[in-house]
């Protein structure tokens, strides 16, 4: 192991475990650490990988340390973005998927992510969720048809999964395909009674001018909402629900006590297209603001 290695692997040790050293140790190490994943060479960027994968901790463990000394997100992108660059073509399903969620959800780099989760669905072809992933960063790229093709072959490794079918619908929905969003929402809800994706369900064939499937899909919402405790989340997308159904007094009861507990939600509510209705009601605009 060449020293350079070796003193990666130490940041890293040190960094990630303040408790076996002194804070500023810790802190120190963590900086320096970061600043060399950003300059390294790509030699010793392999070379941390090797080391990792020859003597332990294994490269799963390895990019956990990373994660503790160096959290992922927009500033630490081109740093995970360089890891995903030299991290070995026979990497493990585990180190390599994980690091494109991370590329792709942490970070919003949905290109380095794509290029992971092609690496997985060509070495481990019956991985249903590295199909899902490859979808869902094909999406974010705007290549919709690859990623219908990758959510499809998802869906045919997990025929009772509805995660494929839901973000089908939800991208035929953003792209107002009516027709298609409701074939891929009937599709979803057959398999989940998830209050959420009956929500989805029933806002697109109400778009798509089937009026009372869609408020029987919004009621079953609401129905499964109302089931759950009654945190502030929860009561939002039920009064949205309701909102939908142009029910305006049970929309503006949930409202209001959902904002009681996180006045934030009332921006959230500002922009939701559920409430597009009622922002012409006095109270709606009372509770809201802006």
């Amino acid at each position: 192991m060449s020293s350079s290695t070796r003193a990666l692997l130490e940041a890293l040790r040190v960094g990630r475990s303040p408790a076996g050293a002194q804070p500023d140790d810790a802190l120190q190490a963590r900086d320096w650490l970061r600043e060399r994943l950003q300059a390294a060479p790509a030699a010793e960027l392999r070379g941390l990988f090797t080391a990792a994968e020859r003597d332990g901790p294994g490269l799963s463990t390895l990019l956990r340390w990373v994660e503790a000394c160096v959290p992922p997100g927009p500033d630490s992108a081109a740093i995970y973005r360089r890891l995903g660059q030299y991290l070995p073509e026979q990497a493990d399903l585990a180190a390599t998927y994980n690091l494109g969620r991370t590329l792709r959800d942490d970070c919003g780099e949905p290109a380095a992510a794509q290029r992971l989760f092609e690496r997985c669905t060509e070495r481990f072809m019956d991985d249903a969720d590295s199909w899902l992933e490859l979808g869902n960063a094909r999406a974010d790229l705007g290549d919709h048809p690859g990623a219908r093709a990758a959510w499809a072959r998802c869906a045919a490794l997990e025929p009772m999964d509805p995660g494929p079918w839901l973000n089908m619908g939800q991208l035929h929905k953003e792209r107002q395909e009516w027709a298609e969003a409701c074939e891929a929402m009937a599709e979803c809800c057959a398999r989940t009674q998830q209050a959420e994706e009956w929500h989805v369900y029933g806002h697109v064939l109400q778009a798509a001018g089937r009026a009372e499937e869609g408020a029987r899909a919004l009621k079953r919402a609401i129905d499964a909402y109302l089931d759950r405790p009654p945190d502030d989340g929860t009561l939002f997308w039920t009064g949205a629900a309701w909102a939908r159904l142009g029910r305006v007094d049970e929309a503006l009861s949930c409202l209001e006590t959902a904002l009681r507990g996180d006045p934030s939600l009332a921006a959230d509510a500002r922009d939701e297209e559920d409430f597009a209705a009622l922002r012409g009601v006095a109270r709606f605009r009372e509770l809201v603001g802006g």
